[in-house]
């Protein structure tokens, strides 16, 4: 999955207690990362873009890539809306690679769709 896509693959996540999703991370320098997904928890969460119903994804590194990065690497977390169409909202962990900064990005602007259904 290269970065770009992979908050819209996380929605497809089930959110039955301890089902993990599996896959190899494409990173923008071209590195491929094992990793996996789980939802950790429901909640409310404030961004600037308002209030949401939220799933919390916990990211991590597996192997043994996984297995030393649990020691010097911090918690990587997605959250996007329960309802759909299940928007991305934030990111807290690395911006790169390992020896990169933690960041925390956030919508900041978000608009329901007022079409009518027809």
């Amino acid at each position: 999955i290269p970065v770009e896509l992979l908050p819209m693959q996380l929605r497809a996540l089930s959110d039955t207690p301890e089902q993990r999703m599996r896959f190899h991370l494409v990173t923008r320098e071209g590195k491929i990362v094992p990793m996996a997904a789980r939802i950790v928890e429901r909640e409310t969460i404030s961004t600037p873009a308002g209030n949401f119903a939220a799933y919390k994804t916990e990211l991590t590194v597996t192997g043994v890539r996984g297995l030393l990065g649990q020691l010097v690497l911090p918690a990587m977390y997605m959250w996007h809306r329960v309802d759909p169409p299940h928007a991305w909202l934030r990111y807290r962990g690395l911006d790169g690679g390992i020896g990169s900064r933690e960041v925390v990005m956030e919508l900041v602007r978000f608009e329901a769709d007022r079409t009518p259904a027809r």
